[in-house]
């Protein structure tokens, strides 16, 4: 734990530059679920040539390698830092609701750096409980747990959210769900064809009663090449986070 610690520690351009390391030993050397990610490729985009599919594939690398420490770095962000790398276009949206102490729903997807999110709502107000999935290895789901508290943020393990919306359903906030998380409960789930795979989605709104008096908002997200994250909401709308990374500012 301390040895993660002092590595949050170090500026983000540095990190980067670790990632750049850590992609190749992942993908050339430690072959992380290297046949698993090819076969899903190859399922996914049956048109893709194998030097397209191997450029995928490495950009996989690439962005998970990002992620590993852009998340770590997340605990030693000053607010100034983390309000610079994330910036929310209309989330008054949000604020009036709960400054009319009204709970809110949000669902988004592991798209960017999801992580870097419920720290940037809290800094504006708006206290947040982020619906995780828990790791099986105990010490990674303490850490990611110290993680996803970052900011005042409320981890809340998707298993006993039901309990928790009941218990806390006196404090307006923001509750945060990845909507492409697969379902404990497939037989509840949103059944489509995803790139050419039949995929599970979950249905909250729909699958929780608790959830129906709650104004719920929908967001997605998309990448580029920058220094921030754009947020949108609406309500029961398509709408757009931009999430740019490789900060070097």
């Amino acid at each position: 734990m301390i040895f993660f610690r002092l590595l949050s520690r170090l500026p983000l351009k540095v990190l980067y530059g670790i990632s750049d390391v850590l992609h190749v030993l992942l993908f050339s050397i430690i072959r992380y679920r290297r046949r698993v990610i090819l076969d899903n490729l190859r399922q996914s985009f049956p048109e893709k040539s194998p030097a397209e599919i191997r450029l995928i594939m490495k950009g996989f690398y690439r962005n998970l390698a990002d992620l590993f420490v852009e998340t770590l770095k997340l605990p030693t962000f000053s607010p100034d830092e983390l309000q610079r790398h994330v910036r929310i276009i209309n989330v008054e949206l949000v604020q009036q609701q709960i400054q009319a102490g009204q709970t809110a729903i949000a669902m988004t997807s592991h798209q960017g750096n999801w992580e870097w999110l419920p720290g940037s709502f809290v800094l504006k107000g708006i206290p947040v409980d982020s619906v995780y999935k828990p790791l099986t290895n105990p010490f990674f789901n303490n850490l990611m747990f110290q993680i996803r508290s970052s900011f005042g943020a409320v981890p809340t393990d998707m298993h006993v959210l039901p309990r928790q919306m009941v218990a806390r359903k006196d404090i307006p906030r923001l509750i945060g769900l990845m909507s492409d998380q697969v379902p404990d409960v497939p037989e509840q789930a949103y059944w489509t064809d995803f790139l050419h795979r039949d995929t599970p989605f979950t249905q909250v709104p729909n699958g929780w009663r608790v959830a129906a008096i709650y104004p719920y908002f929908i967001w997605s997200r998309y990448v580029c090449a920058g220094a921030f994250t754009k947020c949108r909401f609406s309500y029961w709308q398509n709408h757009r986070i931009q999430i740019c990374r490789r900060v070097q500012s």
